[in-house]
């Protein structure tokens, strides 16, 4: 699926799964040091905002170990267990993410991409783990998957791609409900259905598992428009 976007983490998130996504992509080392560079970096940066964002502060300071420490201790939140488990391996992978910001070495100059791909890994588990620890909803986004074939490699694909199709005996129903979403300057009719038809449990389906940068969808009640959702979905808006 395509991510659309819900807030300033969930983009710097999908900066991160973009970026790796490329280092998987390209042959030459440099373009793939430079997406493997990308990624860590953003991912780490969504590390940071996704702490500040669980225990309920502005922002963090320089040292990245005490300033949590010091933050849940002022919130009277359990400690972290830094020796150990998830966040022993967060204080690991630091170091790649000062290589490549600050000292870019041989192993971070020209990285094998998998070196992105495990560091959003362990990342992932990290954000989970400091919501849990902070008696917090984890993001919905945390584990989603994404696809960027149709719109990085190709182009924005075909706007027929999701289409659902025509339940039996609603074409002619003045009351038919018809779903349909615009890309850019083109529309598609998605779905059209009984008019006792969930349409709008239908449209989180469909935000969900579009294959394609869907700029927004439109519900009809015959020919009256009934409803109507903006997305903001990356490789949209063009």
């Amino acid at each position: 699926m395509i991510p659309n976007i819900d807030d300033r983490i969930h983009l710097i998130w999908t900066d991160a799964l973009l970026a790796e996504f490329l280092a998987n992509q390209v042959s030459d080392k440099f373009n793939r040091g430079s997406f493997v560079r990308w990624s860590i970096i953003s991912a780490w940066t969504t590390l940071e905002i996704s702490c500040s964002d669980a225990i309920g502060v502005e922002k963090l300071e320089m040292d990245f170990k005490n300033s949590i420490d010091h933050a849940l201790k002022d919130k009277n939140i359990q400690k972290i267990e830094w020796g150990s488990g998830i966040w022993q391996e967060i204080l690991k992978i630091k170091k790649k993410r000062i290589d490549a910001v600050h000292n870019i070495s041989e192993n971070i100059e020209y990285p094998n991409s998998s070196i992105a791909s495990d560091f959003i890994s362990t990342v992932r588990e990290a954000i989970k783990d400091i919501y849990r620890i902070c008696d917090k909803s984890q993001p919905l986004w945390i584990d989603d998957v994404y696809d960027y074939t149709s719109t990085i490699l190709t182009g924005k694909s075909s706007v027929s791609a999701n289409l659902t199709g025509v339940h039996a005996n609603a074409e002619n129903d003045p009351e038919r409900i018809t779903i349909k979403f615009l890309m850019g300057d083109k529309e598609a009719i998605s779905s059209i259905s009984p008019r006792d038809f969930d349409y709008l449990s239908e449209v989180d389906r469909l935000k969900k598992t579009f294959t394609i940068p869907v700029d927004q969808i439109d519900v009809y009640r015959g020919e009256k428009l009934i409803h109507t959702e903006l997305l903001n979905m990356r490789g949209g808006g063009l």
